[in-house]
């Protein structure tokens, strides 16, 4: 949405807001003067009954200036969407299908970089056991690390001899 449409559009519902406001004040001030032993009747008088009327209208015409505000909003609607109410289908459904989907999706993402991880913690001791003077494990440590592993875990493994099932920082 553009800022100059979405700043007015809330301008517009301010003012609404503020109206809808008045609108309560209003019964529940002159409900307080009527009470009281000095009653005011007059037109400039905000708690007077054309007070109330004036709050109406005023509501309805900002109410119709929101509508056509609306016009100018850009509304994207997936066309898959449309299809699924054009087949007389009901779009929540889509939607819990859709979240299903993603949940699906990100579950098997999940595995894969649980995979990864494992892998690079595996990959790392082997190459710790092989370097036998230790001449790379800066590089083996920076590696580790910069994808999200955590080197103390890679080498307290490697000195327990403890085989890695899932990654331990990724």
């Amino acid at each position: 949405m553009a800022p100059a449409i979405h700043d007015n559009i809330e301008a517009q519902l301010k003012e609404i807001t503020d109206t809808l406001h008045t609108l309560i004040v209003i019964p529940l001030s002159t409900q307080t003067i009527s009470n009281s032993t000095t009653a005011i009747s007059s037109a400039n008088d905000p708690n007077h009954p054309s007070a109330t009327a004036t709050a109406i209208s005023t509501l309805f015409h900002q109410l119709i200036t929101l509508v056509r505000s609306a016009d100018h909003l850009p509304l994207e609607i997936p066309a898959e969407i449309v299809a699924y109410v054009e087949d007389g289908r009901n779009p929540d459904i889509y939607t819990r299908e859709f979240v299903e989907s993603v949940q699906k999706g990100n579950q098997r993402m999940r595995g894969r970089e649980q995979a990864f991880a494992g892998f690079r913690d595996c990959l790392a001791k082997e190459m710790i056991g092989v370097d036998g003077d230790g001449e790379y494990e800066d590089e083996i440590k920076r590696a580790v690390e910069g994808t999200g592993g955590v080197w103390r875990d890679v080498v307290t493994e490697r000195g327990n001899g403890v085989e890695m099932g899932q990654g331990s920082g990724g």
